[in-house]
């Protein structure tokens, strides 16, 4: 489902953070704890965390939680608008 991805979670505490990266790696994604040149999205609980700013400046997209665990839930991409913090350009 998220083959190729490259996740980086934001502002999400234990246990929550470990579902996320569970959730994660079953669709088929790469986790890294810290925003890399390989990371294509960042998802995150709040929108002004010092990595959520970075990440905007860097041009990478951030979205809500909502948007991993409804992909999860659903066994597919959902569309991603109304999960958007910030779309990326890189």
């Amino acid at each position: 489902l998220w083959e190729g991805a490259v996740v980086v979670l934001s502002g999400v505490e234990n246990p929550e953070r470990a579902q996320l990266r569970e959730m994660v790696l079953e669709m088929g994604a790469k986790y890294r704890p810290a925003w890399c040149p390989q990371a294509t999205i960042l998802v995150a609980s709040y929108h002004r965390t010092p990595k959520v700013q970075a990440v905007r400046k860097l041009g990478g997209t951030v979205v809500k939680t909502s948007f991993l665990t409804q992909c999860y839930e659903h066994k597919t991409l959902v569309p991603i608008a109304s999960h958007l913090i910030h779309e990326g350009t890189t």
